[in-house]
This record gives C-alpha cells, sequence and structure tokens, in this order.
C-alpha cells in the first residue's frame, strides 16, 4: 500500500527557461489507488545540473489540495546534486487534478504539472450467489475488486465473523429473512476507510428432508406390523447422523447426500385389539439438529395372529396345528403342555405346522410360545379338556356294508316282477 508510484520528468507538462538547470528529476506518489479523504504523501525531487550549487528561492504549488503550498528559505543544492522535498495531497473530491508547481532559483523559474486522479467509487463488491435458502446452509461467496486487500465483515450471524483478503466465503444459516450487507473496511496507507454494501437476494424454502411413513391398515394381535420408512435429502448439503425411532425400535445411518434416498423397514408388535397408535420421529443433523415426528394408526382386529386351530388326543400323544394367520413368519416355536414340550421351529405367514406332545393327562393348560419379526417373545394359553379316543373306536363297523347289500337286492327283486308283468 505504501509502495510509491513515481511520476517520472518525460510524463509531466514542463516550461523550462533555458537559463534555469534546476530541473525536477522525479515525483513520489505514495498511493496506487487515491479515494475520496485521502492525504497522500508525496514528494518532488529536484536536480541541480548544474557545475556550480543554485539556490532555491521558493517552490510553489497553486492547489487547495496541497499542504504546504509555499516553501521558501530551501537553501543551496550542490552541484551535479538533488533535493527532496516531501508535501501532502489531499483527495477531497473525486476526479482528475493537475496540480500547479513552480521552481524558483535567482537565474529563473520552472513550472511543472502533477497530475492526482481520485476515484469516485470505492472498491466494488460482489455477491456471486444472490438465492438463499432458508433453514439451510449457504455459502456465500464474496469478491472484492481491488488490488489490494480488505476486511470484509458480514453484518448478520454467520461465519466467519470476519475475513481479510480480496475473497471470502461465509457459511451462513438462516432462520428468517434479514438484511444481507457486508462491512468492507481497509488502510489505505494511513487513511482509514470504511463502507457498507446491503445486497438484495432472493430467498426460498429449504425444500429439506422428504419423509414418508407406510404401514397396513389392518392387522391381527400379536402381528408384526410392518412399518416401511422413505427418506430423501432434497437440500443441497448433505445431512448427517440420520436417526429413526419407532417405540423402542431404532435405526440410524451416518450421512444422507444431496438428492440421496435411504428405504428403512422396521416391525413393531400390536399386543392388543382397537387403534394401535405410534410415532415414527426422524432426526438428522444439519448445522443444527432437526426433528420431524408422523403418527401412525394401525386397526387391530380382536383376533391372534397365531393360534393353535385345532387338536386331538390319541394314544397319550397330543396332536395338533399351529397356524399362523399374520402378515410375517415367526419363529421358535414351542408348544408346551404339563411337563412336557415340543419344539415346532418357524411358521410362514399364511401357512401352519404340526405338533406332537406326549399327554398322560386329557385336561390341562396348553402353552405356545414363539418370537415374531418384531423380536418379542410372545405366549398364548388354552384350556383343552379331551376325551381319550380308544383304538377300537376308530376301527370300522360292517353295519354300513350289510344295509348297502340288502338295498342292493331288493332293488332287484322290484325290477324282475316288472318283467313279468309285461
Amino acid at each position: 500500500m505504501k509502495k510509491f508510484l513515481t511520476i517520472l520528468f518525460a510524463s509531466l507538462f514542463i516550461i523550462v527557461p533555458s537559463s534555469a538547470q534546476v530541473t525536477v528529476k522525479e515525483v513520489k506518489v505514495g498511493l496506487d489507488r487515491i479515494f475520496v479523504g485521502d492525504e497522500v504523501d508525496c514528494s518532488i525531487v529536484l536536480e541541480n545540473k548544474n557545475s556550480f550549487a543554485e539556490k532555491i528561492s521558493s517552490i510553489v504549488f497553486y492547489s487547495d489540495l496541497v499542504e504546504p503550498r509555499i516553501i521558501t528559505d530551501i537553501g543551496v543544492i550542490p552541484p551535479l546534486s538533488t533535493y527532496e522535498l516531501p508535501f501532502t495531497f489531499k483527495a477531497e473530491k473525486p476526479g482528475k487534478f493537475s496540480v500547479e508547481v513552480k521552481v524558483s532559483t535567482p537565474n529563473g523559474s520552472t513550472t511543472y504539472y502533477v497530475p492526482f486522479v481520485v476515484e469516485k467509487e470505492m472498491p466494488e463488491v460482489v455477491l456471486q450467489n444472490t438465492t438463499i435458502y432458508l433453514n439451510e446452509v449457504n455459502l456465500l461467496k464474496v469478491s472484492v475488486n481491488a488490488d489490494f486487500d480488505v476486511y470484509i465483515k458480514p453484518l448478520f450471524n454467520a461465519t466467519p465473523e470476519v475475513a481479510y483478503g480480496r475473497e471470502a466465503v461465509f457459511k451462513y444459516y438462516p432462520k428468517e429473512r434479514e438484511k444481507i450487507a457486508f462491512k468492507i473496511y481497509f488502510y489505505n496507507g494511513r487513511n482509514y476507510h470504511e463502507y457498507v454494501k446491503e445486497f438484495k437476494v432472493e430467498w426460498k424454502e429449504s425444500r429439506g428432508v422428504y419423509f414418508e411413513v407406510r404401514a397396513p391398515e389392518k392387522v391381527m394381535v400379536y402381528d408384526a406390523v410392518k412399518v416401511d420408512i422413505f427418506v430423501t435429502n432434497l437440500k443441497r448439503e448433505a445431512v448427517y447422523n440420520i436417526r429413526l425411532k419407532a417405540l423402542d425400535r431404532v435405526f440410524s445411518y451416518p450421512v444422507l447426500l444431496p438428492s440421496q434416498s435411504k428405504n428403512f423397514s422396521m416391525y413393531v408388535t400390536a399386543f392388543k385389539p382397537g387403534v394401535f397408535t405410534f410415532n415414527v420421529e426422524l432426526s438428522y443433523e444439519n448445522e443444527e439438529i432437526k426433528r420431524e415426528t408422523k403418527s401412525i394408526e394401525v386397526k387391530v382386529l380382536n383376533e391372534s395372529a397365531v393360534d393353535v386351530c385345532s387338536y386331538e388326543f390319541s394314544e397319550d400323544v397330543l396332536r395338533g396345528e399351529i397356524c399362523n394367520r399374520g402378515a410375517s413368519e415367526i419363529s421358535s416355536v414351542v408348544v408346551f403342555f404339563g411337563e412336557e414340550k415340543a419344539f415346532v421351529g418357524s411358521v410362514a405367514a399364511g401357512d401352519f405346522e404340526i405338533f406332537e406332545i406326549k399327554a398322560k393327562n386329557t385336561t390341562g393348560t396348553l402353552k405356545l410360545q414363539w418370537r415374531n419379526a418384531a423380536g418379542d417373545l410372545l405366549e398364548l394359553e388354552k384350556e383343552v379338556k379331551l376325551e381319550k379316543v380308544k383304538v377300537e373306536e376308530r376301527r370300522a363297523s360292517p353295519l354300513p356294508i350289510i344295509v348297502s347289500v340288502v338295498a342292493a337286492l331288493v332293488i332287484i327283486s322290484l325290477a324282475l316282477i316288472a318283467l313279468r308283468r309285461r
């Protein structure tokens, strides 16, 4: 910033009497760019090309923008030497200025013109993205059209709080609409400048994270209700630590990239008839933790999804069928009767399996135990009262055969009598 701009002697309009040998070698301007309000440290370098010393009577600047305007009693410049005189230019208003300088010696005077350009505007500030999404992370890219570094401070809640340079990127998470403005400040030499640039932006609502839950309308008691969950990230940046919770069931996923979808399935148990209501909660992180809840209602019929469909007692053995009327497979099925038990295993949805268990008694409590797709261990008890079926009673009786033979003989006799009458 303090780099001196050298204005060469050849670039100045100079009127030099032939008798004078004191010339302006160069003019130094302390700033590359001059803004309104700047005080610019400058100097003029005089050169004595004579072989003898030359006295400088006075130097006069014909401008109210220069201090000091008149300098006298400068003294003598030795032969073939230079003398540097400092002065200050005050940029009170924008425009192009030509400051007249008159150097007087006993041998005559010389007039010079020193040009200055004061810029009308401060360095331009550009916001590259002027569409801002609410409840979403926005990266605001700001650039300043300057050949030097400046401080850029957002006048709203963004990070970093201030940046230094000619370009900066700010992370911004707005919850509501507000004024978008930046304060720019810098030092130009020893001059401090600051100004505010406000931008008109387009506000849009974040498309957020799409969240859908599907469940069957009707189930039976003890059935495992399958809940399908669909999650899609519609934001323009990733979301993290996705977590789904339904009753005591929890699923998690580390990250969803923009436009990425993820499907989850979980089971919950309907324990009693009526209306089964539960909530599915979605949470994720995107600068802050966001939560969304959906309420699900499922009608539960007054009928058990798993039951002992039929049973019979024969030869000290209890036989029966385990029916699964539910929508999902059951496993770890065990039947208990008295001190005996029988392991059935699994039963597919809409299917049945047969069990056999030793049973000395014909009455008692038949207990059925299983685990459904939700992982819950369930039990069902049924009181049974059976008559012991004897093997002899199960053999076929000859009486139906005798009756059939007699009926056939009667039919044949009637047919013969009819023939004789003809």
